[in-house]
């Protein structure tokens, strides 16, 4: 009975090891495909974000702004797996302001399920909004507040900014931060808007 007991306990170890070895049978394909899609979709993060948009001059800004539409490109040409990818991405990233932004943006424009707009409002919560434009940042609120985000604090990293203006060449005015601030908080239901403090700055 004893030694029966002590071959039981031999054996288990083995068999542990069969199991994780099996699982990780298993997980190999799906690990080797994840890697194989968003191996070059980082590549391309990686060599076309790391600036500071706002201190690029116009030839730069013109060069850059190619580089960027072709990261757009290559995030869509992958469909699902580029959405899964820049969640990723975008989740793991910790220093680059503007990408935050950026890549936020993208993602909400590919995907609107609620898993991808927990991402996009906590990449825009952690991105330098003195690396963004205020127009795009304007331009993305009202979107996510019709979509019942709750934009408010959002909103208010806005009202606090430095350089609260924004161009609106097609209209031939400039947006300024009372505009702004009624044209996001007027977006918002008035149920949430009322319970926002009044975080108005003279401009």
């Amino acid at each position: 009975m004893h030694d029966a007991t002590l071959t039981i306990h031999d054996q288990m170890p083995s068999k542990l090891q069969h199991l994780a070895s099996a699982a990780l049978l298993l997980l190999t394909p799906a690990l080797a495909r994840a890697q194989s899609y968003c191996s070059p979709i980082q590549s391309a993060k990686e060599k076309t974000y790391g600036f500071n948009h706002t201190k690029l001059d116009n030839h730069a800004r013109i060069a850059k702004s190619a580089q960027i539409d072709a990261f757009w490109t290559l995030v869509k040409s992958y469909e699902d797996d580029g959405v899964t990818c820049l969640r990723g991405l975008l989740t793991s990233e910790k220093d680059d302001g503007f990408f935050l932004f950026d890549g936020a943006s993208l993602l909400y424009s590919l995907d609107k399920s609620e898993a991808s707009t927990r991402v996009v409002v906590s990449s825009i919560e952690r991105a330098d909004l003195d690396e963004v434009e205020t127009r795009g940042y304007l331009q993305l609120l009202p979107n996510l507040s019709r979509a019942g985000v709750d934009v408010g604090p959002l909103a208010n990293r806005y009202l606090t900014r430095k350089d609260a203006n924004a161009a609106v060449p097609e209209h031939a005015m400039e947006l300024n931060r009372d505009m702004g601030a009624l044209f996001t908080y007027g977006s918002m239901s008035p149920e949430t808007a009322d319970h926002l403090p009044d975080r108005r700055i003279a401009g």
